[in-house]
């Protein structure tokens, strides 16, 4: 791996911040269309007693505050409620440091109910794969490991759903290898997958940009197998190329 290509894989992710002073960038999971707006009357927030109790340390800074939270998000285009909890931090503004007023309070989420889909999935995709990845999407905002591993288990129920006759073959790698030849780029994408599933089963050493990772390969990988629209462009571009032309002619 080249440096450009380790920032690449380390800048990868998919959460988000908020504070009640930024807009909060998340689409509403039940419309799929607008924006989740938060008011200041639908946030309340606690610091903890663990960071309370560091205040009378002497080496205690306003950066060590943490804070809980529970907030209802809504929608600005169909006004449905997204609830959310999570932590929050005291973070300095750009400025004014060491000052009383140069802190922001953010706020980091933890859960979101209804799920915050973190991916595209194409309508074609089997409703099976398709509510383990959301089964993903709930826990990934608090347990990266966890949700790398049902990307795992997402693949397993796509080569069964698209594949049965390898269902017989015991293990997803050999599963997986008995594809190598007959589609090489959808086998890649699964191995791929498959291996940062094994880590999450095994270590927890996975990081947030492994799972932004694996979920932007398991949405190429969905689209690969579900998205015709650039093989029937193709089809039409060789239809105009036989034609010489437009191919709908009405003389």
């Amino acid at each position: 791996m080249n440096l450009k290509q380790f920032h690449t894989y380390i800048n990868k992710k998919f959460s988000v911040e908020f504070s009640l002073q930024r807009e909060v960038k998340i689409r509403c999971p039940q419309c799929l269309i607008g924006k989740l707006d938060l008011k200041e009357d639908n946030l309340q927030s606690a610091e903890t007693a663990k960071s309370k109790a560091l205040h009378a340390e002497e080496y205690w800074e306003p950066e060590m505050v943490e804070y809980e939270y529970s907030c209802v998000f809504y929608c600005k285009h169909c006004g449905c409620p997204t609830y959310s909890c999570g932590v929050g931090y005291l973070e300095t503004l750009s400025g004014h440091e060491d000052t009383e007023y140069g802190y922001e309070t953010m706020f980091r989420p933890k859960f979101f109910v209804p799920t915050i889909p973190l991916i595209e999935i194409h309508k074609n995709c089997p409703e099976s794969v398709r509510t383990i990845l959301f089964t993903s999407f709930a826990i990934a905002w608090s347990d990266v490991s966890a949700a790398c591993n049902k990307l795992r288990i997402a693949i397993e129920k796509l080569i069964a759903e698209l594949h049965p006759e390898l269902n017989t073959i015991p293990t997803l790698h050999h599963r997986i290898e008995a594809l190598k030849d007959i589609k090489p780029d959808i086998y890649k994408l699964l191995m791929a997958i498959k291996f940062i599933g094994n880590e999450a089963s095994h270590d927890d050493i996975l990081r947030e940009y492994d799972l932004a990772f694996g979920y932007e390969v398991i949405e190429l990988l969905i689209s690969n197998l579900f998205d015709d629209s650039k093989q029937r462009l193709l089809e039409l571009v060789d239809i105009v190329n036989q034609q010489k032309g437009t191919p709908i002619r009405y003389d």
